[in-house]
Order: structure tokens, then sequence, then C-alpha cells
């Protein structure tokens, strides 16, 4: 069974279609429609039995923006028979100590706009992930994109998630217009 990693701002337009998220430069959000290409990427894995793990910082992420809407949107998490939330337990706390181990306290990230409290968090993400064999991220996340990288996982944005195909439009030149 294959397993990926789910950021925040994945998770979020799964719950939330919607939701405001980071564009690529110069694209119409309804052009983009990031919300129908996270759609079309759960019936994916449903088909293909890909599992989608959900690090407890990206839930607890999701849960603080949401304010008094915890429950409703732990349900529809919960309904998601791809998705399971994973913690930062022993295997990961093993997996985190040995990133930094290999690369340092800043992960050879130097950024100013990186701050060394979301190193530690995006690597706590991280750690979880690898400790699940999960061999993909999904996440639009510049800093955790680069971090993943720096460790091996593969990282996939919302730009590159493709559309579903629209239903071919039926012709009604034939049609006669008696009816």
């Amino acid at each position: 069974m294959r397993r990926v990693v789910l950021d925040a701002n994945i998770l979020i337009l799964l719950l939330v279609p919607d939701a405001d998220i980071p564009l690529p430069e110069g694209v119409p959000k309804e052009e983009f429609a990031a919300g129908k290409r996270v759609e079309f990427l759960f019936e994916k894995f449903n088909k293909n039995g890909t599992q989608a793990v959900v690090p407890t910082p990206v839930l607890s992420e999701i849960l603080i923006k949401q304010g008094d809407d915890t429950l409703s949107f732990l349900e529809k998490i919960q309904k998601q028979k791809t998705i399971r939330i994973e913690p930062f337990d022993l295997r990961a706390a093993i997996e985190c100590a040995e990133m930094q181990k290999k690369f340092g306290k800043r992960s050879g990230l130097t950024s100013k706009e990186y701050p060394y409290q979301k190193i530690k968090f995006d690597r706590q993400i991280l750690a979880i992930g690898l400790s699940r064999q999960a061999d993909c991220i999904f996440t639009c996340d510049k800093e955790l994109s680069k971090l993943a990288e720096k460790f091996g996982i593969n990282v996939v944005g919302i730009q590159e998630l493709p559309l579903p195909e629209k239903p071919p439009q039926i012709d009604m030149s034939d049609i006669s217009e008696d009816f």
C-alpha cells in the first residue's frame, strides 16, 4: 500500500473546496480550481488504495484555524477512508532526531523567513511521514517542500494535480426541432 503525507493546505481544500490558499502568480482562483484538483486526487486515492497520512501537527493547524467548527472537521476527516491520522510517537521522534543529526539544527536552511520554530514543526511532519514509509508529501508550503526534498521525499504541489476531465458535450445538431 502506498502512503503519502498531506500538509494543511491540501487537507483544508478537501474539507473546504473553496478555501483561500496561495495560488500560482497570475492565475485566477476560478480557473485554478484547487478544490476540484484535491477532490480528484482523493478519487484516485480511493480507487488505487493510497493511504493519506495526516500528521497530528497538521491536524492541529487545521483545527486551530477552524475555531468552533472542530467537531465538524474531525467528523469529515474521519469519514475519509483513505485518511489516517498519525501521531508524533517514538518512531517519529527517532526519525526526527536522525534528521537533526544528519543535517544540523536548522537542517541546512538559513532563510530568515524560515524561523527555527517552523523548521521544528515541519521536521515533525516529515518525521511522522517517514516513520510511516510515506514517499511523497502534498503541500504548497515552499519551505516544507525544500525540507522534504532534503530528506528524499517527493513533493507535489496543488498546481501539479490534474483537473478532472470534463464530460463530453452532446452534439444536438442532429436532433429534430420537433421535440
